[in-house]
């Protein structure tokens, strides 16, 4: 699949949210890769030959503890393409787990644990 075309499926997926939590996403970067990087699978105890990540929430780094305006990091979601692609069959199971991996990172963006977003 084409770049564009992912990144329209993130956004799509992102724009299906209820309003009240799309106006509640404020700075929130979403930031799409090919791959995870070795330390980022590392971070997550996770062997880099075998495992890897669809998404990932990171979180930022608030204004009220940044030296200055130019040490702010907002929040951030990645997104990855690659392993996304990799286990996906056909575009139609590619667009569902683009939507599946938007809604854990967003649900991990709001404060919710690993389990919390699984029961969702």
């Amino acid at each position: 699949m084409r770049r564009r075309e992912f990144e329209g499926l993130v956004e799509k997926a992102l724009q299906a949210l209820p309003q009240q939590f799309l106006d509640q996403l404020g700075e929130l970067q979403v930031i799409i890769e090919d791959w995870p990087s070795r330390e980022q699978l590392l971070e997550f105890d996770m062997n880099p030959d075998e495992e890897t990540l669809f998404g990932l929430f990171v979180p930022g780094e608030p204004i009220v503890n940044a030296t200055s305006m130019n040490d702010h990091f907002p929040d951030c979601i990645y997104v990855f393409k690659g392993p996304i692609e990799e286990v996906c069959a056909t575009v139609e199971e590619v667009v569902e787990e683009v939507r599946l991996t938007v809604l854990h990172e967003v649900g991990h963006y709001f404060g919710l644990n690993e389990e919390q977003v699984e029961h969702l």
